[in-house]
């Protein structure tokens, strides 16, 4: 069995501290700016010219009624409004306010249920931009998926925990799949720009590293 603290340094390892560029060449860094200050990356994927979608755990201390601005790359975009849904702030205090590695795992991924945010910018992105493909419907038990770990591509199979949350796993304990900064970035079909869920952050099993996403086809509203 993993250590206890082991497995808490994994459950809160989705916080974001490292520049990450690209998963499959179809995700982004990203840099929130507000009240002149610039938070550390997180990472995310455009899903129309004027949208981008990350994880709602990058945006949540933001003040929604003041100038936001998302840098990436050379460019400083100006936001039009940001969408977290109801839900996840809910879910994120009882995280919060949970205690003992049993209770917080049970919090972590039933706050994955809602961790997702659309980012809506002012101005068209630029064409160099390049966009991915939304699956909508549930993807099944076992199928063949890729995430980035650190900027590089893996290839592993998917699995379907209770709540529905999506989850994949590494070789063992000292295998972790996701590092800080990540957090955001998309879950892909194998080989594909299909992408199906967006990255919360590690959440460790008893015998594997693991990290867990949010289904994109939960919010599809």
């Amino acid at each position: 069995m993993v250590s206890t603290l082991k497995k808490l340094i994994l459950i809160i390892s989705f916080i974001c501290v490292l520049p990450i560029y690209a998963a499959q060449g179809y995700s982004y860094q990203i840099r929130v700016e507000q009240f002149n200050h610039v938070q550390l990356p997180c990472t995310a994927t455009a899903i129309s010219r004027y949208t981008f979608l990350t994880a709602a755990h990058c945006l949540e201390f933001l003040d929604l009624t003041n100038d936001i601005y998302i840098h990436v790359s050379d460019k400083r975009l100006a936001v039009e409004s940001i969408y977290i849904p109801m839900e996840y702030y809910e879910a994120s205090t009882l995280y919060g306010q949970s205690e003992g590695i049993e209770a917080m795992t049970a919090a972590h991924r039933q706050a994955a249920r809602f961790d997702i945010a659309i980012i809506n910018f002012k101005r068209l992105l630029p064409r160099s931009f390049r966009r991915v493909n939304l699956i909508l419907n549930r993807t099944k038990e076992g199928s063949a998926v890729s995430i980035t770990s650190g900027g590089i591509k893996r290839d592993l199979n998917l699995h379907n925990l209770d709540n529905e949350v999506y989850l994949v796993k590494g070789n063992n304990m000292d295998d972790p799949l996701t590092v800080s900064g990540d957090s955001g970035g998309p879950l892909f079909l194998r080989d594909t720009k299909s992408q199906i869920g967006v990255l919360r952050g590690s959440s460790a099993t008893d015998t594997e590293s693991a990290s867990i996403y949010t289904p994109i086809y939960l919010h599809q509203r």
